[in-house]
C-alpha cells in the first residue's frame, strides 16, 4: 500500500486535582495582559494566527499554514456550535502566546480543555505557566473538578504537563500516506473484497445539511465515537441529542467545509 511517514505522535493530558499549579511564573517586573480575542476583531486574530504560524513551523512543520480567516471561522463556530474562547498573551507589548478555554454542554460538564501555545522565540521564561494558571483559575471558579491539555510528543509539551501536575493519559500515533505512492492493484482488489460483502448497504448522499428525518440515526451513529479507545483519560461517554448534530453541521456549514 502507501509509503506512510510516522511522524511525532499526539498526546493528551490530564489532571483531577486543581490546586495551586506549581512551577515558574513570568517575572513580576514585565506586564502580562491576557485578553480574549473575538473573531470580529480582524487586528487581534491577524497577530494571533502569526504566534500560532510560528509555533506550527516549530512544532508540526508538516501540517497546513494557519490562516486567519480560518481561525477567525474556527472562533465563530466552533467544532459543533460550541466556539472555544481563544486568547492573544502580550508582555511589554509583544505578541508571546495564545491561549484556549473551551467547555462542552451536552456531557463532561466537570471538564475543561485547556491550551498554551507560546511563541518559539519567547520560551523558558515562565510565560505558559503563567497563562496556565490564569486558565487554571477560571477553571477553579466554574467548578471543574477536571482539566485536560495536549501537546506534540516532543521534548518540550510532556516535561511542561508534569511539571504542573498533569499525566499522561492517552498517545494518538500520526501518519501521513503518499497517495501518489499508492498499489493500485491492491486498492482494485480490496475495493472489489468489499463490493461482495456490500450487498445489504445503500449510500445515500445529500449537500448540505441533513433532512429532519434522518437526523435521530445520525445521532446514533454519532454515538459510535464512543466505542472509541480512551486509554487512561477519565471522561463521560459523549451526548449526540439530534440538535448537536444540528449544531455541528451547521457550524461546518458556516465555516465553508460543506
Amino acid at each position: 500500500m502507501a509509503v506512510r511517514r510516522v511522524m511525532p505522535s499526539h498526546m493528551l493530558f490530564q489532571r483531577r486535582k486543581l490546586g495551586c499549579v506549581p512551577g515558574r511564573t513570568g517575572s513580576s517586573s514585565r506586564t502580562m495582559e491576557i485578553r480574549e480575542v473575538s473573531w470580529e476583531d480582524t487586528e487581534a486574530v491577524r497577530r494571533s494566527t502569526g504566534v500560532l504560524e510560528a509555533v506550527r513551523v516549530f512544532e508540526q512543520p508538516w501540517s497546513h499554514p494557519y490562516r486567519a480567516d480560518s481561525l477567525a471561522l474556527s472562533m465563530r463556530y466552533g467544532w459543533d456550535g460550541e466556539p472555544t474562547d481563544h486568547f492573544l498573551v502580550t508582555v511589554d507589548g509583544i505578541d508571546v502566546a495564545t491561549a484556549t478555554y473551551e467547555t462542552a454542554t451536552y456531557d463532561n460538564l466537570h471538564v475543561a480543555w485547556l491550551g498554551v501555545d507560546v511563541h518559539p522565540d519567547h520560551r523558558r521564561r515562565g510565560h505558559g505557566s503563567a497563562v496556565l494558571e490564569h486558565l487554571m483559575d477560571r477553571a477553579r471558579r466554574e467548578g471543574k473538578t477536571s482539566v485536560g491539555m495536549d501537546g506534540w510528543e516532543l521534548p518540550a509539551p510532556p516535561a511542561f504537563a508534569a511539571r504542573h501536575g498533569f499525566e499522561q493519559k492517552q498517545v494518538s500515533v500520526n501518519r501521513r500516506q503518499y497517495l501518489a505512492k499508492v498499489d493500485r492493484a491492491e486498492v482494485d482488489r480490496l475495493h472489489a473484497e468489499a463490493l461482495g460483502a456490500a450487498a445489504d448497504y445503500e449510500l445515500v448522499r445529500w449537500v448540505g445539511a441533513s433532512p429532519e428525518a434522518e437526523l435521530p440515526a445520525l445521532a446514533v451513529l454519532s454515538e459510535s465515537i464512543n466505542d472509541a479507545p480512551l486509554d487512561d483519560l477519565d471522561i463521560e461517554d459523549e451526548v449526540y441529542p439530534p440538535e448537536r448534530v444540528v449544531a455541528y453541521e451547521s457550524a461546518k456549514i458556516g465555516r465553508g467545509h460543506v
